[in-house]
């Protein structure tokens, strides 16, 4: 008599099941990566923003001169020029930037001077197309201490 090896393979059922398991986990994970990722857009242009407000503080401490920062949300940019370089930072498509338009100015200690003299924070807003997404820079009066807070909806 003749032994039979038994060979080990998927039969064509496993195949589709495990086929199926994997869709399952993608169409599951797929909506959560979504969301990082348009999240971590609004992070990195507020990010952006605090960074670019404390290079012109220190520019302004360093050189004893005042400085300023123009915010423009109708035309979604805001602008500062240092050492006679203008620089202009567009927002992209999926951050749309609100809250204060104007200039921001800071005086040869850091501290902000306008507008009116800042008797309040001024706050710049940014967010996600469809706002799910919302995050705020502030400019705190006074010292001129620039916070990013999460705003809930």
């Amino acid at each position: 008599m003749r032994s039979r090896t038994h060979r080990s393979a998927f039969t064509l059922i496993e195949l589709m099941i495990v086929i199926a398991v994997v869709i399952i986990m993608a169409a599951i994970g797929l909506p959560v990566l979504g969301n990082a990722v348009t999240e971590r857009r609004v992070v990195s242009v507020a990010a952006q923003l605090q960074q670019d407000i404390r290079v012109v503080q220190q520019y302004a401490i360093t050189r004893r001169v005042p400085s300023s920062i123009s915010f423009n949300t109708a035309g979604q940019t805001y602008t500062f020029t240092l050492n006679g370089k203008t620089t202009v930072r567009p927002m992209t498509s999926a951050v749309h930037m609100d809250g204060f338009s104007g200039t921001l100015s800071f005086d040869s200690f850091g501290s902000p001077g306008t507008p009116a003299a800042l008797s309040t924070a001024v706050q710049i807003g940014f967010q996600n197309p469809s706002g799910s997404k919302r995050m705020i820079v502030a400019i705190q009066p006074v010292l001129g201490r620039v916070d990013t807070t999460w705003v809930t909806r």
